[in-house]
């Protein structure tokens, strides 16, 4: 410690080793009380940097979730922003009365490209939009009424990626044509690729433009053909063993004593392992999930698999799993 810091700041008689010979504490000043200011302020301001700096490390996510009309997709939305939904930074449910939205569909497969298009439109202009957003999100995720997303392992993986760079992740088939391309499950956008998609489709005649996107029935595959003209592909986002990390299925039809995966899957897929090693410890999204597991249940890893484990048998969140058991017997 320098001589000035000690003029400065110690007391003269103060021994920088407090403790006797037998540990005792033992200050040979009252004016040491003086000091302890100071070290208070430095260290405030150290962990006011350090949250500063975790912040910032972490991506910020907005997240839509396309909710039909029935009573069933409301209680999975209510379900999801009671849980997962609400890890995400910005939280919205796309249906025909959603605010601001431009409503140019019926509820149903048949529109469902185009009331993805216009989600996509609505949560571009109102959280990415660099002219109408101030401090525009990093990523946008879209998932459906089913889909449970372990918000942990999701900004854990985002966290490696530039959101300044075109990324178009989830999980990858190819279909027929040759086309790859994202399951609508679970579809993350960063802002770029957000921004070149939403750009490119004020251009008539573009293969982002509306009338274009929404020729396709299948809202994903027009979402890759979309992006593929803009020269943006699926992101492999299979762990270094090649396991997946987005899943399309329930945990419980993913596992080894389940039944086979149907030929569809096996066909369109670059991984059609069953049991362990068919999803990575990191796993992301799962889909086919039921209103009790989105509310009542925690997705677990043990022994390579993936399954389900009941909250009442958890000593945690108190309030959730009041909320669980208002609806078990609400549906009993």
């Amino acid at each position: 410690m320098s001589r000035l810091f000690r003029r400065q700041y110690l007391p003269r008689k103060w021994s920088l080793s407090p403790c006797d010979s037998h540990g005792k504490v033992r200050w040979r000043t009252k004016g040491v009380i003086k000091v302890w200011p100071m070290f208070a302020t430095i260290a405030l301001i150290c962990v006011t940097h350090w949250i500063y700096v975790r912040a910032r490390a972490q991506p910020t996510v907005a997240c839509f979730v396309l909710q039909g009309d029935s009573r069933e997709e409301f209680s999975k939305s209510e379900a999801i922003k009671n849980t997962w939904g609400g890890y995400c930074h910005r939280l919205e449910f796309i249906d025909r009365n959603t605010m601001g939205i431009d409503v140019t569909w019926n509820e149903g497969y048949p529109s469902l490209s185009m009331k993805s298009f216009r989600a996509w439109e609505y949560m571009f202009q109102k959280y990415v939009e660099i002219d109408a957003v101030s401090n525009p999100v990093d990523f946008v995720l879209k998932a459906d009424t089913d889909t449970y997303i372990l918000s942990d392992n999701l900004h854990k993986y985002l966290r490696r990626l530039d959101s300044k760079l075109p990324y178009y992740i989830g999980k990858q088939f190819v279909n027929q044509e040759g086309t790859p391309f994202v399951a609508g499950t679970a579809i993350v956008l960063s802002k770029a690729s957000l921004t070149l998609f939403m750009l490119a489709s004020r251009e008539t005649g573009h293969g982002c433009a509306s009338s274009t996107f929404t020729s396709e029935v299948a809202e994903d595959v027009a979402l890759a053909k979309c992006l593929q003209s803009l020269g943006i592909y699926p992101h492999d986002t299979r762990d270094e063993d090649g396991a997946e990390r987005f899943m399309v299925f329930n945990p419980n039809s993913l596992r080894l004593a389940s039944s086979p995966f149907p030929e569809w899957y096996t066909n369109f897929t670059f991984n059609d392992v069953q049991g362990p090693g068919c999803c990575s410890s990191e796993a992301i999204a799962f889909h086919m999930v039921s209103s009790d597991e989105l509310l009542c249940q925690v997705p677990v890893f043990d022994e390579g698999e993936w399954s389900w484990r009941d909250l009442q048998s958890m000593q945690i969140d108190r309030r959730l799993r009041w909320k669980c058991r208002q609806q078990r017997s609400g549906s009993s």
